[in-house]
């Protein structure tokens, strides 16, 4: 699967993420802009000077701030929708420290807001994950008719369970995880149709 090939690719891990927040905008155009995301992470081998990014649209600008030195690297593929970077860190951590970064992705899709891939925004763990934080904020001239929290069997696979959620005053919904594995989780939505 995913997972194998992914790390075939990027070799053993050097790091694990104590913390994930990630905090997405959808524009007015029905489309995310973007999304902030706050990363800590702990080396569990000696010399850490970067950690892997991956994504699986390389139709996205990756920009690097707090706890992040340089640029990113090039985008590789290394599977068939599957692209990764990587994100050089300030300082080289030892084994057992940690380090916070933070970076925003802005996305360039072609914009077809209908299609499902553009209506939802999903976290894929392919190890286990702790303490992860998702935050969606909808422009207020483009609320969802309906929001609904799910977890998905795999990237490419069906919904296995979803809850219908209602967003706050600020036109955003929510979640924290206290732990995740190998688990696919994330928010999906539907446009209100045209006035009868």
């Amino acid at each position: 699967g995913h997972a194998a090939a992914v790390a075939g690719v990027l070799g053993p891990r050097r790091h694990q993420t104590v913390s994930l927040h990630d905090h997405v905008y959808i524009g007015a155009d029905r489309k995310p802009s973007r999304t902030r995301t706050l990363q800590v992470v702990e080396a569990i081998a000696d010399g850490l000077d970067r950690v892997p990014y991956i994504y699986d649209t390389n139709a996205v600008t990756l920009e690097l701030g707090q706890g992040c030195a340089g640029a990113p690297g090039p985008f590789r593929q290394i599977g068939d929708l599957v692209y990764a970077t990587d994100i050089p860190l300030t300082r080289s951590l030892g084994l057992g420290e940690t380090h916070t970064l933070e970076y925003q992705t802005s996305y360039h899709y072609d914009g077809r807001p209908d299609e499902r891939g553009e209506r939802e925004y999903r976290r894929a763990v392919m190890g286990s994950l702790e303490n992860f934080d998702m935050r969606i904020e909808f422009d207020s001239g483009a609320l969802p008719a309906v929001i609904w929290w799910a977890v998905w069997d795999g990237i490419e696979g069906r919904i296995l369970e979803q809850e219908e959620v209602s967003p706050d005053p600020q036109h955003s919904v929510h979640r924290y995880l206290r732990s995740m594995e190998r688990s696919v989780v994330g928010f999906h939505w539907c446009w209100p149709g045209p006035a009868g």
